[in-house]
């Protein structure tokens, strides 16, 4: 898992990171050691705000932390000083993410929540959520057969086929048995047990359960899978095993990790990813193919943006909601959020307000990414049918667009069609002899409505 997501865009790795640094924090907290003192504590939470600030499937790690150090506090008769601390500390390193939340959405925990708090609202709530591998309540605890494929979820996923970057392979298959059969001092106090241990326990079944009931997708049990290699590996050394039985546990761990890696590194093969590491594909190639893991490559066309386009200039996305090569100025919307150009040609009676209105967000330019368009024809927020069939937008992008640069290849291998346009300084008038571009959102809305024709 960690693998995967060490070439992947995402904060997952940086959570499990924090979260690790957070369990050895607690740990010095809960030695006899240093009982009375805050430092631990305030560190702990430090790092628990922190973990908790790079993704919201983090915050119950962060709950679950402080509870677990206030829990054992009660049960060793400290008081609780140091918990107040420790909670405090996490709320102060989180707070600058949630005050950013209210000052950009007027909520808090943006897009959560978004009908009862807040002036914005995503466009597309149900497939956000579909796409995070939501688990509804109402489908998790409304019947025992969903609250059980809740429960089996980790052991059914491992016995599953291998989906690309999300598999967690079979090391904890074939060790988190032991885990159950070592006493870890959490349903009865245990003077034997240390209270890291304890603590351990109770944070990888909150971390696991957390997980389960969240989301589908394995990734998002990275915050918490510090502590449960932890707690596995803590069950294999000192669960009073024979000293070959724990070899063998070793053995079985060390084959796991091993299959692991190479069947990661042969799903980093098939995407070309050794390829370009190691200097065998340019990275120009490698990012202007197609790949499982990048559909609908966009980067030719933001070669030309920062190629050819002045510094000032300011591009508006169509179609593509990735922007992250483009080294220009830029406005572009998820596919979840609504972009403003369309709810400019939503406003707008005319083509010349709808000019103005585009002009009124900076924009000097235009890149369409026409396959996207197809690619998303479900999602009314991408190509919104409506807002493509009005007058004002067929003519504004008649009169006000001149063509650049295009990019388009029909083939099955790397379909693509790429369009960046000039905004111009005034709209072209009806006798003028030049030719009217393309209008690509018009052209895909067509096709479609050909090719679904009986």
């Amino acid at each position: 898992m960690s693998f995967y997501a060490g070439w992947n865009s995402g904060v997952d790795l940086g959570a499990s990171f924090l979260t690790a640094s957070a369990f050895l924090a607690l740990s010095r907290a809960l030695s006899p050691q240093e009982e009375g003192s805050s430092s631990w504590p305030l560190a702990a939470g430090l790092l628990t705000g922190f973990a908790m600030g790079t993704k919201y499937n983090a915050f119950a790690m962060g709950a679950a932390f402080v509870a677990v150090h206030g829990w054992l506090c009660v049960r060793q008769g400290r008081p609780l000083r140091s918990t107040v601390w420790m909670g405090a500390a996490a709320a102060a390193a989180l707070a600058p993410w949630l005050v950013k939340n209210v000052l950009f959405y007027g909520n808090p925990l943006y897009p959560f929540l978004h009908a009862k708090l807040g002036r914005v609202s995503p466009a597309d709530w149900t497939s956000f959520l579909a796409a995070a591998g939501s688990r509804p309540l109402e489908a998790t605890f409304g019947s025992w057969a969903g609250f059980r494929e809740t429960l089996v979820f980790p052991w059914t996923v491992s016995l599953s086929d291998w989906p690309m970057g999300d598999w967690p392979g079979a090391a904890f298959l074939m060790l988190a048995p032991l885990a159950f059969l070592m006493r870890w001092g959490v349903f009865r106090k245990d003077e034997a047990v240390p209270p890291a241990h304890t603590a351990l326990a109770a944070l990888a079944i909150a971390g696991l359960l957390s997980w389960c009931f969240a989301s589908r997708l394995v990734r998002y049990v990275l915050p918490a899978l510090p502590v449960l290699c932890v707690a596995t590996a803590l069950a294999v050394e000192r669960g009073g095993w024979p000293g070959w039985f724990r070899r063998l546990a070793w053995l079985a761990a060390l084959y796991a990790g091993v299959f692991n890696i190479e069947a990661g590194m042969r799903q980093g093969q098939l995407i070309g990813l050794w390829d370009v590491l190691t200097g065998k594909e340019s990275r120009v190639s490698f990012l202007t193919k197609q790949r499982v893991t990048y559909g609908l490559p966009y980067y030719s066309a933001a070669e030309f943006i920062n190629r050819e386009l002045p510094k000032d200039a300011k591009v508006l996305f169509l179609g593509e909601s990735r922007a992250f090569y483009c080294e220009r100025d830029f406005i572009a919307a998820t596919i979840y959020d609504f972009n403003p150009f369309w709810t400019a040609v939503q406003e707008s009676k005319t083509a010349q307000e709808l000019g103005e209105r585009v002009r009124e967000l900076g924009v000097t330019h235009i890149f369409v990414s026409a396959r996207q368009f197809l690619y998303r024809k479900e999602s009314g927020n991408v190509l919104p049918k409506e807002q493509v069939r009005s007058e004002a937008f067929m003519e504004f992008w008649a009169r006000w667009l001149k063509p650049l640069f295009e990019d388009r290849e029909d083939g099955k291998g790397n379909p693509r069609w790429l369009v960046v346009y000039e905004l111009r300084q005034r709209p072209v008038g009806i006798g003028d002899t030049e030719e009217f571009p393309v209008n690509p959102a018009r052209f895909v809305l067509d096709y479609i409505a050909a090719t679904q024709r009986p």
